[in-house]
């Protein structure tokens, strides 16, 4: 019977991150953040994550938001949307990521301002989700944003544009 004692340096090779992987596991974990910036509505979270030439694009293109938006417009975007909302969580269904881009399959809630209900409205009314898929195509180190296409869903955008131009709205600012 011969006996084998084991060598770890010689009996197996480990197989050694490759740049590939670890820019990928820095892209997710962006993307990652990314995504949980949506819940507290903060610009500044989303810039941070960005390059300084970062664009951002909404999509589709019959929703008329043709502007793209650079760093410091996306987070004025984001200061309106806080008077309106009080958070924006958005949870991820699905992620997809290649060497350059991540791209996010994701959903979200709508948690409005008290002061953006209408009195006597159920919570009901005052509640919108949506789905959302953003192509987020990275720097070669995986840990900035350079540019973002963000597909909005249709009918919950146009509900939450209608909710905050009504009357009622108006009134409440």
């Amino acid at each position: 019977m011969l006996m084998h004692s084991f060598n770890p340096s010689s009996d197996f090779i480990l197989a050694q991150p490759t740049r590939m992987s670890i820019d990928m596991a820095i892209q997710a974990e962006t993307a990652r953040r990314y995504i949980e910036a949506f819940h507290a509505l903060d610009g500044a979270e989303f810039t941070k994550l960005k390059t300084p030439e970062c664009e951002h694009v909404f999509a589709p293109k019959s929703l008329n938001m043709t502007v793209s938006k650079n760093n410091a417009r996306f987070e004025a975007h984001m200061e309106h949307l806080r008077t309106i909302l009080k958070a924006f969580p958005v949870y991820v269904k699905k992620l997809w990521e290649d060497k350059t881009h991540v791209t996010i399959w994701a959903t979200s809630e709508t948690v409005f301002q008290e002061e953006a209900k209408d009195e006597g409205a159920p919570q009901s009314s005052c509640s919108f989700g949506g789905e959302y898929m953003f192509v987020l195509e990275m720097n070669e180190d995986g840990d900035k944003i350079k540019r973002v296409v963000e597909f909005l869903d249709s009918n919950a955008t146009e509900d939450i544009d209608e909710a905050s131009t009504t009357k009622s709205w108006e009134q409440k600012i």
